[in-house]
């Protein structure tokens, strides 16, 4: 299935006119790279403080999915259109907390809502959190306590951040895994290789083997059940047929 999209070309701001013409870009939705991890739809439209010159009229209309971060450029011109996310200041460095601080803020937020931002505020909590130190605490062998376990378990197994890699063949395996499973699916092995491995280690058996097991417990989850079936019937696995006709039985031996 092919539809076409109008292409601008916005990004060449120095060819002659002419050679900004529309043209038809052929897209296949049918075909995939691989899956991707985003917060919005891509665009085809390169957007600047101040190019393309009208905005309105050039972009609005087709109503792109974008978003930009409006800081102030040096005539003091912002785009209309797209989002930005405000980050919380951290606990630990009283970052957003001071008079100062907060005389700055509001008067970003009148700045922003002049230019037309709908701009929310949300009381939370603040979190003593950082990712430079998340990286020096897996570096050290450390677990940081915010850190979500599945992350934990796939940065430990392939040896991220300075940490040494826990399973030999673990990137072969997130590999096929990544590719085999669902998203789902994918995660639950990560968070059951992660309470394995610290069951074995509370209960002092081999913390490698458990860690081995649990991440390919599932491997074969989401195969279709006459692949299930091959691998059985050639290596000779089961004999039970009442197994041997269930997908959610035979996975876990094929």
């Amino acid at each position: 299935m092919f539809k076409k999209i109008p292409a601008i070309a916005l990004l060449a701001f120095t060819l002659p006119a002419s050679a900004l013409a529309a043209v038809n870009l052929n897209v296949s939705l049918g075909d995939s790279i691989k899956p991707v991890t985003h917060v919005a739809t891509g665009s085809l439209y390169g957007l600047t403080e101040t190019l393309p010159r009208d905005i309105t009229k050039d972009v609005a209309p087709l109503k792109p999915n974008v978003f930009l971060s409006p800081a102030r450029s040096g005539n003091g011109r912002q785009q209309g259109i797209g989002g930005a996310f405000l980050v919380a200041p951290r606990a630990s460095s009283g970052e957003g907390t001071s008079r100062e601080a907060i005389k700055a803020f509001l008067e970003e937020r009148r700045r922003l809502t002049e230019m037309g931002a709908r701009i929310q505020t949300i009381d939370m909590p603040l979190t003593d959190i950082s990712s430079t130190r998340i990286r020096a605490a897996l570096s050290k062998g450390e677990e940081p306590r915010l850190l979500p376990p599945v992350v934990a378990e796939y940065c430990g197994v392939l040896g991220l951040y300075g940490q040494t890699a826990r399973i030999p063949q673990g990137r072969v395996w997130m590999e096929r895994l990544h590719t085999d499973l669902t998203v789902k699916r994918f995660s639950h092995t990560l968070a059951v290789a992660y309470t394995a491995r610290n069951l074995a280690r509370n209960h002092h058996v081999d913390v490698y083997k458990a860690e081995a097991a649990a991440l390919l417990h599932d491997c074969a989850k989401c195969l279709p059940l006459s692949d299930m079936q091959k691998i059985c019937h050639d290596n000779a696995l089961t004999p039970d047929a009442l197994t041997f006709s269930s997908g959610n039985l035979l996975h876990s031996i094929a």
